[in-house]
């Protein structure tokens, strides 16, 4: 199974498909974007912009980083003429101490990106 790991951090990034590698080695882990993106293009968005640095709230009903976050995720899940679609994308985003209280808030930005 290939498994792609977006996540919104740099040291998650680098350190998360090795690790999640080791643990599930029959599975294929790799970052988004891919290192061969960050590499040949320097005005990609990497690691892709968390959405919860701010209290969601602001967010809600006005395009922001969730949209990215999906749309991102979305791209690699169908895939294109040079790579193989992923058969999962994992999104990674912490909830930060802006939302610690309102876990839900978070995930009704997510689920509303989605939709």
């Amino acid at each position: 199974m290939r498994i792609g790991i977006l996540p919104t951090g740099r040291m998650e990034w680098q350190a998360l498909p090795d690790a999640l590698g080791r643990l599930f080695s029959e599975h294929d882990f790799y970052s988004l974007p891919r290192q061969e993106e960050v590499d040949s293009n320097s005005t990609i968005d990497f690691p892709v912009p968390s959405f919860t640095s701010c209290d969601v709230l602001r967010l809600a009903g006005k395009p922001c980083a969730a949209d990215k976050l999906i749309e991102r995720a979305v791209a690699e899940a169908i895939g294109d003429r040079r790579s193989k679609p992923a058969d999962l994308v994992l999104i990674i985003d912490d909830l930060e101490l802006d939302n610690i209280h309102q876990p839900a808030a978070v995930v009704g930005i997510i689920r509303e990106a989605a939709q």
